[in-house]
């Protein structure tokens, strides 16, 4: 019996008045059913499966014109971030990837997951929530659904969503995510993570996903090295699936398959003034590592804009130092849709902390070092146990420092155990534990995080390249239907 089956049974066993409504189409997209239906987003509920920094699973109750407020919603479920459920995690618990149903979190099912339902969703008398089908919506009585629902707890953990226009049928925004990577190595340091990469495994089933590999971005600085651009790339992607993120919600691509990108690369090209890209953060390090100023790495962030305008983006996970190409983004979407005619939503950052390096000294990246989602036990054991601490500290009966110092930022991100975390730190301010425990209880908890990575890691290779490439081959077509449709619209409003 399917999902969608359960329901209609459980519905018709306890005589609940309800109603079926059919879109008439078989899609994911919350908008466009939202506005086949003619419903409003106020009276729409979604339902989201989280896990928190220790593994317990939150169900979450929203509605549809509100987002999740991080902040707000640790206060529910602890300090340490969370993360969405992960396809397989949504299997296990009687989940299809998103499709879910705040009905089937229903005690009766005793699945074990704690419910947290938003105040707002209160507001309505009758509400629409998921079947368990992209074709069907289920509207009841808001009481008959939180006597079926069972136990739950009233919270407080969402925001305005300016992306979902509240009355009926204005679906007119589409919420799409886009970000990538260039493949100058073939895989990322763990501060990636924190970030970037954390975002997008939040964002994957919330938007719609898309994840590029910039290979010709990776040009500006490694148009020496083509060789190896290739094998980075499918070793970006091992990445990318190794972490969890879903390749039947996220839409993977490879840059330089997309030619729609460069033809509006060159016309935002000529609205952007050279002062703006002379002030750009990110240049001014490249030329200080020694690289040439060449006319595509003084351009780059016009590239980078028209890789997020061509999909007509409204959200971009990227780390703190790229910000400022997200503003020079912002800006080029508004200076078009002024000269010429709006085309372009613009986009939202949604920026993630830079950690320092292991050493202490600057950031941890690609090309500064760190702990690699691909090393080894023992390379992992070498690079914590050498990580730079307080250097004021010279025995272990010494006061140390805990704000600042590298072991202890690695242990507030990657140690899902947090009474373990704050021992630790009270310890090392009395002077009352070694380096060596602290670093050892840092190795050990890198170490769980990065197990069940390997694990997936290992048997994405077992698969071999060609599934790699069908993912990507996938993608590049969808993509470049939808970036087609863009051009056409750029060309309408320009009058060519």
């Amino acid at each position: 019996m399917s999902n969608y089956e359960k329901i209609k049974q459980l519905l018709d066993d306890l005589k609940v008045s309800h109603e079926i409504l059919d879109s008439k189409q078989c899609s994911l997209d919350l908008d466009e059913q939202i506005k086949s239906l003619g419903l409003s987003y106020r009276e729409c509920v979604s339902t989201i499966l989280i896990k928190n920094s220790k593994g317990q699973k939150f169900g979450l109750l929203r509605r549809d014109d509100r987002k999740l407020d991080r902040k707000k919603l640790e206060e529910y479920i602890g300090k340490g971030g969370f993360s969405m459920c992960n396809g397989d995690e949504l299997e296990e618990i009687g989940f299809e990837v998103g499709l879910l149903s705040p009905i089937l979190l229903s005690n009766k099912f005793d699945i074990g997951i704690k419910v947290l339902v938003d105040k707002n969703v209160m507001e309505a008398d009758r509400i629409c929530v998921g079947m368990c089908s992209a074709r069907y919506t289920l509207k009841l009585d808001k009481i008959e659904l939180f006597e079926i629902l069972g136990s739950y707890e009233l919270a407080d953990f969402t925001a305005t969503n300016p992306l979902r226009v509240d009355g009926v049928g204005k679906a007119d925004v589409k919420k799409r995510m886009v970000t990538g990577d260039r493949p100058t190595f073939h895989t990322f340091p763990i501060a990636a993570y924190i970030g970037t990469l954390q975002n997008r495994l939040h964002y994957q089933y919330e938007y719609e996903a898309f994840v590029f590999i910039a290979d010709y971005h990776a040009l500006t600085t490694h148009y020496d090295k083509i060789e190896s651009i290739y094998k980075n790339s499918l070793g970006l992607l091992k990445t990318y699936l190794s972490i969890g993120l879903d390749p039947r919600v996220v839409t993977f691509y490879r840059q330089s398959r997309i030619p729609q990108i460069f033809r509006l690369h060159v016309i935002l090209s000529m609205i952007t003034t050279l002062p703006e890209l002379e002030r750009q953060p990110m240049l001014k390090e490249k030329i200080a590592a020694g690289y040439k100023l060449t006319h595509g790495l003084m351009g780059y962030p016009v590239l980078m804009a028209s890789d997020i305008l061509i999909l007509k983006s409204n959200v971009v996970p990227v780390a703190k130092d790229n910000q400022a190409h997200i503003e020079i983004t912002r800006d080029l979407a508004e200076r078009f849709n002024k000269l010429y005619g709006k085309v372009f939503p613009i986009p939202d950052g949604a920026i993630g902390d830079v950690i320092v390096g292991l050493d202490g000294k600057g950031k941890s990246g690609k090309s500064t070092g760190g702990i690699f989602f691909t090393d080894t036990t023992e390379e992992v054991r070498k690079k914590v146990m050498g990580m730079y601490t307080d250097p004021n500290r010279k025995s272990a009966t010494d006061r140390g420092c805990v704000e600042g110092n590298p072991v202890f930022i690695y242990h507030e991100r990657f140690n899902d155990n947090k009474e373990e975390v704050e021992d630790l730190k009270t310890r090392y301010r009395c002077g009352k534990v070694t380096d060596v425990e602290v670093k050892t209880s840092l190795f050990n908890a890198v170490e769980r995080f990065l197990a069940p990575i390997r694990e997936k890691r290992a048997e994405i290779d077992k698969k071999g390249d060609k599934c790699l490439i069908d993912i990507l081959e996938g993608g590049e077509e969808k993509v470049r239907r939808i970036a087609d449709s863009t051009v056409s619209e750029v060309m309408r409003v320009m009058k060519y």
